[in-house]
């Protein structure tokens, strides 16, 4: 028959855990960590009372605070009464004052005044007011009809043009510089001396044109 050995069970059964030895730099890392996280004082005295009696730091679950439930409303909120308006008599309004005239009452600007079309405009054409102020005070000069020109007085503007550059490049020739300018007033003379003699070529066919018309009336009557 075999032997069963026993062995002693530590007081208080399998369930009680032995006791934990911290050292004192274990504790004192433990504060640290207590300090630098902020731990509220409750929950700081819950962990030095589960440090100093050699039991094993408590789970995170241990550590929460159960919530607060809501109080509840002290009282019920009064429940509003019905309010029942009833028709004022004259006296009452009277007496309140609401047919005497509003003496603090100050009427508006009107929106739209005496010039205001004008201002309109003038923002809309200019962009700003007071702009076209002094356009409406100046008159237009009015000008003389342009009369056609006839080849005659057209031969002598162009006359005059060509005369009028060649003293003006004679001006330059006298200041030196006469060079820079020789070949621009070069092309201005010959474009219009081409237009002398287109000139003179139109006056020669209409000279020619009156003589034949002039011989044609003479053989008539004849």
């Amino acid at each position: 028959m075999a032997v069963t050995l026993r062995q002693a069970v530590a007081p208080g059964g399998v369930y009680d855990l032995p006791k934990v030895s911290y050292s004192d730099s274990t504790k004192l890392l433990i504060k640290e960590l207590i300090k630098e996280a902020s731990v509220s004082a409750q929950h700081q005295r819950q962990i030095e009372r589960w440090v100093g009696g050699g039991r094993g730091l408590p789970p995170h679950r241990a550590l929460t605070v159960p919530s607060q439930a809501p109080a509840p409303p002290s009282s019920q909120s009064p429940t509003p009464r019905p309010h029942f308006q009833t028709k004022r008599s004259q006296e009452a309004i009277r007496k309140m004052g609401l047919y005497e005239p509003n003496t603090h009452y100050v009427p508006p600007q009107p929106k739209y005044g005496p010039g205001s079309k004008e201002r309109c405009q003038e923002l809309m054409a200019f962009g700003r007011e007071g702009a076209g102020s002094h356009i409406s005070t100046i008159k237009k000069v009015p000008q003389e009809p342009a009369t056609p020109s006839t080849p005659t007085d057209r031969f002598s503007e162009l006359v005059r043009e060509m005369e009028e550059r060649v003293v003006w490049l004679e001006s330059m020739e006298a200041v030196g510089a006469g060079q820079k300018y020789r070949g621009l007033i070069a092309s201005q003379l010959a474009l219009k001396f081409r237009d002398l003699e287109l000139l003179d070529q139109e006056r020669a066919q209409d000279l020619a044109k009156a003589e034949r018309q002039a011989v044609t009336i003479k053989n008539n009557k004849e």
